[in-house]
């Protein structure tokens, strides 16, 4: 079989309906994310920005063998802190979700996170820093630029405090600091 096309997420992997926040991102550089992290069946990997799931879906065929042996079957953790972004991850995965464990939280807690689920090491880690244009374009969300929207610009939206909090009641020496 090919696998530089069963790597790659395929234009068909992308829903078409309407909206930024029901857009799959399309992630770059996929093939050579496989390549530097090379898994094979059995292993564990964590995607620390799972987003709404690319790199997640081009790890994960990897780590089944053929005839799927359960023995060998890998694992994938994936960690957002967008409660969104996760949720739209969980559909695109659902093929591969005996394999997935769904985190929302941030990658910063790594280690207790692994320590929560039983692990003490991991074969790689996958952490594709930024902000997504999901985010970036969803105007309720209060990042974007070219829309209209609140000043929000929370990645986790359970946390309390807003980007309109901070600027509404910190101090100027707490806003330079």
């Amino acid at each position: 079989a090919d696998t530089k096309k069963a790597d790659q997420p395929k234009e068909t992997d992308q829903p078409r309906q309407e909206g930024p926040a029901l857009t799959w991102h399309r992630p770059v550089l996929v093939q050579e994310t496989i390549d530097l992290l090379q898994p094979v069946p059995g292993t564990t990997f964590v995607d620390c920005t799972t987003g709404t799931g690319g790199h997640s879906l081009a790890i994960l065929p990897h780590l089944t063998p053929p005839g799927i042996d359960t023995i060998q079957v890998g694992r994938l953790i994936a960690i957002d802190r967008d409660a969104a972004a996760l949720a739209q991850a969980t559909s695109r995965l659902t093929e591969f979700r005996s394999q997935v464990t769904f985190v929302q939280d941030s990658f910063s807690r790594l280690p207790e996170i692994l320590a929560e689920q039983g692990l003490t090491q991991v074969h790689g880690v996958i952490a594709d820093l930024g902000m997504s244009s999901l985010q970036v374009e969803d105007p309720a969300r209060g990042f974007s630029f070219r829309h209209e929207g609140p000043l929000d610009m929370r990645m986790d939206q359970r946390a309390p405090l807003t980007a309109a909090d901070v600027v509404r009641t910190y101090s100027e020496d707490e806003l330079v600091a």
